[in-house]
């Protein structure tokens, strides 16, 4: 999606304000702006041919993210160990509600779905089940749902096995025997699945293994012959020419295998957006467009030239069309430069006409059909869907993408990567659009749509997640596309609806008063809703001037004072630098500091921050090629940690940093690891890291949250989510069986409910509630430290012990945090609680 900055609307002047301007008045400005005005989609998926600024940027901050030796595919990796974890779970499935053991019983736990059931995230196609009245759906999250044709009763197909991108879903029959098929345009993986079981248990197809080493799957079509056959467009690279090339394959089989048939190498050729496949569902002849031919396949699958025509402005190729009972109609739809052409055949692409034209671009490959019911009925998604009825000479516009907001029911959402037609049985067609917020219906040929995806289809993808510290209510969520969104009535027990407050892509969600106000960022500002829980429709932001900054930069709450945030820039000059972002009742203000963050590298952004719970004054920064640098005085002074640092050292990109809970000087890292351990721990301020990783695979690490006496680390990680044991020194699959395979982008831990909150990028919000409770989790005695008296009233004495002592409750929240030796808990009631130091415990009674 295009990422614009939010617009400010001009209060139309009607009388005389100059006298009230203040701060009420900007307060009031403000809360309309917020009320009118949604910033625009930001998320162009389609790239090819649409260069997209804030499209590349994204990807730069995904692969910056995964950084890793250049001979290693990180996508590759994950795929390994997702198939490995699959194999698992289909030996020992867990059954839902059912408890989890983690390390012979240290940890034990639930995990819930949470949310949000309400408002999906993107999907890619919809296939109709030709056995009975229903369809299936195929989610950005690589998942494929069912429900019936309009939406009740969704259903996922594979929570135990992601196929990513999916590029095409059908189910076909041959001699008596269905199957799901599934072509995933995912770099680095194997490029077709398929299912005899309806998804039950998947298969990957032999015969693509040089498009899973260096390639991906552009576009797959089914003709309706004898066996099916199976035609697949793929980009891969070509050892004997050292370049690119693209390649049709084949499967006569019903996907068990596929063979390559045609070879075009970029140098003769072109690249591969110049191609692009189509058959009639209904026809047993596949068409091939390049660039300004068209060909036919023979019986021998060669391409055989039907013809070639005059382009008005060369460009990326599409390919459509529909057969009626005397001829076929051909469509192509050439695009550059945010305008793409149309042309017309009318007899099997044998000649062609000019027809009209759109000032947009495709959002993806499948973006662009044919009416399967009428030839000269068109359809056209970019970030907002159009609809010709006149062959493609004239265009209208369903709907604006704002006009979604005040109608989610019957108005399109933002970025259309597929639209599907189908006929009934009574020759009666419907046509399903798939955007970035679901998928809608029409039955009428795009006059009017419905939102089928409003309950159920829990497909959200979410970059951030924060808890309310004091009111399990309140759940606040940043995602891709469906924006900031917030839950207030979480009940623990089914999956809760969320309200998106504002649209587009927000990440890093923090907070210094347990939730009471909330920071959040988007790709070109930053935000702060100082009433967080009472008031979604006054909200101040600062807009970026500045220069370098990750896609979505990293922000840090201020220790104490809840109006002051800090965003890891990026500069207005030079270096790279934090930013003080602070409100003053009506806008946010932000000051450049001094010190620079760039390092021996001259990296130009800032990944991690953070600082200690324990001492406030040392704070921990990672710059975006893994430069750690610490400070003891509040960031007045700062060093740099030497030989722990990008590719002069592990290659470890600093996604994630959290300093310990209970010993000061103690400080957790995690990010890329694929060329290097993905965790790493100091236990001297950041002199010296070593590695932390016992249990974890080569992976991805976004985030980490670590349990009040550092008992547990939560991790989100490109492999699912992990729990790190400090008894047992080890990792562990926190999935086990039930969670679903997906990627784990983040993670938030409420002590207040002992909950591990994980936002995936594709399967919404997951918690992993612990059972078993601090009672059982921190009572290991040790002699080497001492409460004295317990029972006790008054007071404590504890001693063995030089580092803070932290007093939690029973349910885990820290109650009293002092220097060892007599502690006054006077004030506190009577029960029991747990007296924590140097990660020992020992239960002591309140009288």
């Amino acid at each position: 999606m295009k990422t614009k900055k939010p617009y400010t609307y001009i209060f139309p002047i009607i009388i005389i304000i100059i006298m009230f301007v203040g701060i009420l008045l900007l307060q009031q400005k403000n809360k309309k702006d917020l009320e009118l005005i949604k910033p625009q989609p930001t998320d162009i998926a389609f790239t090819q041919g649409n260069e997209d600024g804030e499209w590349q940027e994204k990807l730069k901050w995904i692969e910056t993210m995964h950084k890793c030796d250049s001979n290693i595919n990180w996508r590759t990796v994950n795929y390994k160990v997702r198939l490995d974890k699959t194999k698992y779970r289909k030996e020992s499935y867990h059954t839902k509600n059912e408890s989890i053991s983690i390390a012979d019983g240290l940890l034990l736990g639930n995990w819930r779905e949470t949310g949000s059931n309400n408002l999906a995230g993107r999907t890619h196609l919809i296939e109709v089940d030709p056995i009975v009245d229903s369809i299936y759906c195929a989610s950005s999250g690589g998942n494929i749902w069912k429900a019936d044709k309009n939406g009740n009763g969704w259903y996922v197909l594979n929570d135990d096995f992601q196929i990513d991108d999916i590029k095409m879903l059908r189910k076909i029959e041959n001699a008596g025997n269905y199957k799901l098929l599934v072509a995933s345009g995912a770099w680095g993986i194997p490029g077709f699945y398929y299912s005899g079981d309806d998804g039950a248990n998947w298969t990957v197809s032999t015969g693509l293994s040089n498009i899973a080493n260096l390639g991906y799957v552009m576009k797959s079509v089914v003709a309706n012959d004898v066996q099916r056959t199976i035609y697949l467009l793929a980009m891969e690279w070509n050892d004997a020419n050292w370049e690119k090339a693209t390649c049709l394959y084949v499967s006569t089989n019903m996907g068990v295998s596929f063979t390559k048939k045609l070879t075009f190498l970029e140098s003769e050729h072109g690249d591969e957006n110049l191609f692009d496949i189509w058959c009639d569902p209904e026809d047993d002849v596949c068409y091939l467009a390049k660039e300004d031919e068209i060909y036919y396949l023979d019986a021998s699958y060669s391409a055989v030239l039907i013809s070639q025509y005059t382009q008005n402005n060369p460009g990326n190729v599409m390919l459509s069309g529909c057969k009626t009972d005397t001829q076929t109609f051909l469509y192509t739809a050439i695009y550059a430069d945010n305008n793409t052409d149309f042309y017309q055949s009318s007899n099997s692409g044998s000649s062609w006409t000019s027809k009209g034209s759109i000032a947009t671009t495709p959002f993806m490959k499948n973006s662009f059909t044919v009416s399967q019911k009428n030839p000269q009925l068109l359809y056209f998604g970019g970030v907002e869907c159009y609809r010709s009825t006149n062959g493609a000479q004239n265009w209208s516009m369903l709907n604006t993408w704002g006009e979604y907001y005040a109608n989610i029911q019957h108005k399109l959402h933002a970025d259309i990567p597929s639209i599907n037609s189908f006929i009934d049985s009574e020759d009666n067609e419907f046509v399903y659009v798939n955007t970035d917020g679901g998928t809608y219906i029409s039955y009428d040929q795009l006059t009017s749509v419905e939102n089928i995806s409003m309950q159920n289809l829990n497909i959200g993808q979410f970059y951030s997640v924060y808890s309310h510290r004091s009111n399990s209510n309140y759940i606040f969520a940043g995602s891709q596309d469906q924006g900031y969104q917030l839950c207030n009535n979480n009940t623990g027990n089914n999956t809760a609806s969320f309200t998106q407050i504002l649209s587009g892509d927000y990440g890093h969600l923090v907070s210094s008063n347990g939730g009471n106000s909330i920071w959040m960022v988007y790709p070109g500002y930053a935000m702060y809703y100082p009433n967080a829980t009472t008031n979604q429709n006054y909200s101040e932001w600062w807009s970026f001037n500045i220069d370098g900054q990750f896609w979505i930069p990293p922000l840090m709450p201020h220790p104490s004072n809840p109006n002051i945030c800090y965003l890891g820039g990026g500069t207005t000059d030079s270096g790279t630098h934090i930013f003080e972002l602070s409100s003053n009742g009506s806008s946010l203000n932000a000051n450049e500091l001094a010190f620079d963050f760039s390092g021996n590298t001259s990296a130009t952004a800032i990944s991690a921050m953070a600082f200690s719970p324990i001492n406030t004054n040392y704070r921990y920064v990672m710059n975006g090629n893994g430069e750690f640098f610490q400070s003891t005085n509040a960031g007045f002074n700062w060093e740099m940690t030497t030989g722990f640092n990008g590719p002069d050292g592990n290659y470890l990109y600093g996604a994630a940093l959290v300093p310990s809970k209970i010993t000061l000087g103690k400080v957790y890292v995690a990010g890329s690891g694929y060329s290097n351990p993905p965790v790493f721990v100091s236990e001297d301020n950041g002199e010296n890291f070593t590695s932390m990783s016992n249990g974890m695979p080569s992976t991805m690490v976004y985030e980490i949250a670590v349990t009040p006496n550092d008992e547990f680390i939560f991790a989100a990680t490109d492999a699912g989510p992990y729990v790190y044991v400090s008894e047992t020194n080890q990792w562990y699959d926190l999935a086990q069986n039930y969670a679903p395979d997906q990627i784990y982008w983040t993670v938030d831990y409420d002590p207040n409910t002992q909950t591990a909150r994980f936002g995936t990028y594709g399967r919404g919000i997951w918690d992993f509630k612990i059972t078993n409770g601090l009672v059982n989790i921190i009572q290991k005695q040790t002699t080497e430290l001492s409460v004295y008296p317990n029972p006790a009233k008054d007071y404590i004495e504890v001693s063995g012990t030089e580092k803070m002592v932290k007093i939690y409750s029973l349910y885990g929240k820290i109650v009293k945090e002092s220097l060892p030796g007599r502690i006054d808990i006077s004030d506190l009631k009577s029960g029991i609680y747990f007296v924590n130091s140097n990660n020992k415990s020992i239960k002591v009674i309140k009288n």
